[in-house]
């Protein structure tokens, strides 16, 4: 499916498989690691022999409220650490606790191939965004040791929307952000339902970067206004204008 690209003024992100790798499983199992020796440094030795498990028990309890579209913020995220520990919150210990997770995905934070090449190509004809469900503390990091944030002039990330894709919410923060009409974007990320199903319910056109194994299924994933890509660098031969 051919895009309608006269009208095209801005193009909004998905980040994680779609322009960051994050190092997958692993990586989460090294910040986890992390996360439980910042514990033990800091003289809790019982919150480190439960930190994973606690951490695991609130993403658990946690998808009720996702799955109705809402999200944490860095604080209602820790409150819920803590209060698994019997620690009492302190902001400045979360920072510290956080930051420390988070270096568990250092040197294994990576942009997806070509990423980088793309988004320059784009950025030359195109206000670029991004809309990614996760915290925004983190998110910042991931874009900057990737590179990608010079790219963007906005960022909607659903801790600080307080919903998640596909809610209308973030759609319409995104929009609002960028200053263009629904028919004036083109979304492109790897989760159809978040990425082509939920923007193109608000007026816009999709690029779906279709996650590998689903070529079998592409017949089903068919609908007006919405481009197949393989790979992020066939993106700027649907989208670029004469001379870019």
């Amino acid at each position: 499916m051919l895009l309608r690209v006269e009208r095209i003024k801005g193009l909004l992100f998905d980040v994680h498989d779609t322009i960051v790798d994050k190092g997958g499983s692993a990586a989460l199992e090294c910040a986890l690691d992390e996360a439980a020796a910042f514990w033990e440094e800091a003289g809790y030795p019982e919150a480190a022999a439960g930190y994973k498990k606690v951490w695991r028990d609130c993403i658990l309890r946690g998808r009720e409220i996702l799955a109705q579209g809402r999200e944490f913020s860095f604080e209602e995220w820790h409150r819920q650490i803590f209060a698994g520990l019997g620690i009492p919150y302190s902001y400045e210990l979360a920072v510290r606790l956080n930051d420390r997770f988070m270096r568990g995905f250092a040197g294994r934070t990576r942009p997806i191939p070509g990423a980088a090449e793309v988004l320059g190509r784009l950025a030359r004809q195109y206000r670029l965004g991004v809309v990614s469900n996760s915290m925004a503390e983190n998110t910042l990091i991931d874009l900057a040791r990737t590179g990608l944030r010079q790219y963007f002039h906005v960022l909607i990330i659903s801790s600080q929307v307080g919903y998640r894709k596909p809610h209308p919410v973030i759609y319409l923060a995104a929009l609002q952000a960028m200053n263009v009409a629904p028919e004036e974007v083109v979304f492109v990320g790897d989760n159809w339902e978040e990425d082509v199903v939920g923007p193109k319910e608000h007026g816009m056109q999709a690029i779906w970067l279709k996650p590998a194994g689903k070529e079998a299924e592409e017949w089903r994933f068919r609908l007006p206004g919405v481009a197949v890509a393989g790979a992020l660098e066939d993106i700027p031969g649907m989208l670029l204008k004469p001379g870019g």
